[in-house]
C-alpha cells in the first residue's frame, strides 16, 4: 500500500510539472504571443506586461524541470519494461529514450531562449529587439510542438508499459 501511495505522489508531481511546462508553452504559443503581437502594433506600452507574463511562466518552467527530472527517474525505475537510460532494447525503452532526447532538446531551447531574452532587454534598438523577439517566439513555438510530441510519446509509453 505504501508503494502505491509513493508512486501515486511521484506520478502526480510528474504530471503537474508536465502541465505547468508544456501547458505554459502551448498557452504562450497559441494564445498569449499571438494576442500580444497584434496589440503591440497598436500600443507599445503593453510590452512590459508581455515580458512580465513570460517571466512568470519561465519561473514555473524553472521549477518544473528539476521536478520532471527527479520524478521521471523515479517513474522509470517503477516500470518492469525499463531497460536503462537511452536503451533501445524494447519498445518501452525506445519510446522513453526518444522522449528523453526531445526533453533534452526542449531544455536546451529553453535555456537558449532565456539567454536571448536577457539580451533582448539590454538592447534599445527597435529593429534588433523585434528580431530577437521573433526568434524567441519561434523557439517557444518549436518547444510547444516538441512538448506535444513528448506527451504523445508518454501516452504510448503508458500503453506499452502497462
Amino acid at each position: 500500500m505504501a508503494n502505491v501511495i509513493v508512486y501515486g505522489l511521484v506520478k502526480a508531481l510528474h504530471d503537474l510539472a508536465t502541465v505547468l511546462w508544456i501547458g505554459g508553452l502551448i498557452q504562450l504559443s497559441f494564445v498569449i504571443l499571438p494576442t500580444f503581437r497584434s496589440r503591440l502594433k497598436e500600443n507599445e506600452d503593453l510590452r512590459p506586461l508581455l515580458m512580465d507574463v513570460q517571466r512568470r511562466i519561465s519561473l514555473l518552467v524553472g521549477i518544473s524541470i528539476p521536478i520532471l527530472v527527479i520524478t521521471g527517474i523515479l517513474e522509470s525505475f517503477h516500470s518492469k519494461e525499463f531497460l536503462g537510460f537511452f536503451s533501445f532494447g524494447n519498445t518501452y525503452s525506445a519510446l522513453l529514450s526518444v522522449k528523453h532526447i526531445l526533453v533534452i532538446a526542449m531544455i536546451c531551447i529553453a535555456v537558449s531562449r532565456k539567454v536571448l531574452m536577457k539580451r533582448c532587454n539590454q538592447h534599445s534598438n527597435a529593429k534588433t529587439l523585434r528580431s530577437k523577439e521573433r526568434t524567441s517566439a519561434i523557439m517557444v513555438f518549436i518547444n510547444a510542438l516538441l512538448g506535444i510530441a513528448v506527451i504523445i510519446l508518454s501516452g504510448f509509453c503508458a500503453a506499452v508499459g502497462s
